[in-house]
């Protein structure tokens, strides 16, 4: 669909890209043509009408036909009769146009194009010169039109190579445009995939075991031990929902926080003993490097912060090799909190390491451990760390399993 959807956008981006610049250029040939013709009307009006005048006034009228003139020099009495003409006018034998001739005569100067039967384009000045004379300048406009010729040919030439570009240009800025919404929709695509997926084995096994707990009649230990397993598996499906309701918004938003100062050092270390039970039962040994004498006041939401806490020595827990040791610490650096928390554990691959905050992603060494995990625990600490304006870092040196977590003292 998101394939679909950005082919329809390009061709409808270039389309839009290619008649706006077709009216761009429509209205450029227009501007350019229009100039060329205020150039050769300003020219005939001033320079030619002058030089026109002098050569009627300050010499003989007939001494114009054998002037040798690029501009045809034309003189009419009021009758509308030519009189004399320069020898280029000898093939321009066009007649007067009436209404333009009387203007002339009653003093008032006019300009038009024509055809000639020919099948050229001139320009022609009409103006009074005495009350007895209209004068006429014909402008040979071919090149007017070469140069209008040489614009359309110009044109027509570059619009196979305007038109691919602006395809190139349209999908490019469509594939920026859609980027954040592909990365959406492949997001919940994920999301519904893996949901479906980790809700559905739990249940498979809830089923089962209660279809298996009604074949035959069993005595109440039985029973008890096929309830147990049940809520099991429901504190399981509880725990996930509760982590993809926090987890729905994740890629779009921050969490919705309820600020308090809180001493960050003290949560911790409070995390940090409520689990040295679950760690002394497994055998794994929990050392506390966290400074009796400092104290990290941040504004923050303590119950999501703890929750952080919680998962990260549960992780620890789950996949600690060797009796550990696991090590919490703590230190300032440029107003921001750090703790780290490092536990030996197998190998990661670089690849996974970058993975790991993915929601529903488990590294090799998780998915052959006996530990059971949704995949869920570091996507929502980083979701919570970045709800605060925090960062985490996550490295590994051998077997030295290493994450960092930093938040924004406050002021």
């Amino acid at each position: 669909m998101i394939r679909t959807t950005k082919r329809k956008l390009s061709i409808i981006f270039s389309a839009v890209v290619i008649c706006f610049s077709l009216l761009v250029l429509a209205a450029g040939f227009y501007l350019h043509h229009r100039s060329i013709v205020k150039v050769i009307t300003d020219r005939m009006l001033n320079s030619e009408k002058n030089e026109f005048i002098l050569l009627f006034f300050y010499s003989d009228i007939d001494s114009f036909s054998s002037l040798n003139e690029e501009e045809i020099y034309q003189v009419f009495d009021t009758g509308g009769h030519l009189v004399v003409s320069t020898p280029s006018g000898e093939t321009f034998r066009r007649e007067v146009d009436q209404e333009v001739f009387a203007a002339a005569v009653a003093g008032r100067d006019s300009v038009l194009m024509v055809d000639t039967d020919e099948g050229e384009l001139y320009s022609l000045l009409y103006f009074p010169l005495n009350e007895q004379y209209v004068g006429r300048i014909a402008m040979d406009l071919r090149l007017l039109r070469k140069y209008d010729k040489t614009f359309l040919l110009l044109v027509l030439f570059a619009l196979p190579g305007f038109f691919l570009i602006s395809f190139v240009i349209g999908r490019s800025l469509v594939n920026f445009a859609m980027k954040p919404i592909a990365g959406a929709f492949r997001f919940q695509e994920n999301f519904s995939s893996n949901v479906a997926h980790e809700l559905l084995t739990p249940l498979t096994t809830l089923k089962g075991n209660l279809e298996l707990s009604l074949r035959k009649e069993r005595d109440p230990a039985g029973y008890r031990e096929f309830i147990e397993e049940a809520l099991g598996e429901t504190d399981h499906i509880i725990c996930v929902l509760r982590d993809l309701h926090l987890l729905a918004s994740a890629k779009f938003k921050p969490m919705e926080l309820q600020h308090a100062k809180t001493d960050l050092v003290d949560l911790c270390r409070q995390r940090l003993h409520a689990h040295q039970a679950m760690f002394s039962a497994i055998g794994i040994t929990l050392r506390d490097e966290l400074p009796d004498d400092t104290s990290a006041m941040c504004l923050c939401d303590s119950h999501l912060i703890s929750r952080v806490f919680d998962n990260l020595f549960d992780n620890m827990a789950k996949y600690t090799i060797g009796g550990g040791p696991c090590v919490v610490g703590f230190k300032v650096h440029r107003r921001k909190a750090i703790f780290w928390f490092t536990n030996h554990s197998l190998p990661i691959a670089k690849k996974e390491l970058k993975q790991l905050c993915e929601p529903f992603f488990r590294a090799a060494n998780g998915r052959n451990s006996t530990a059971r995990g949704k995949g869920l625990g570091l996507n929502l600490v980083s979701y919570i760390i970045r709800s605060h304006r925090g960062n985490m870092r996550i490295s590994q040196q051998e077997d030295n399993f290493r994450v960092e977590i930093q938040f924004p003292l406050a002021v």
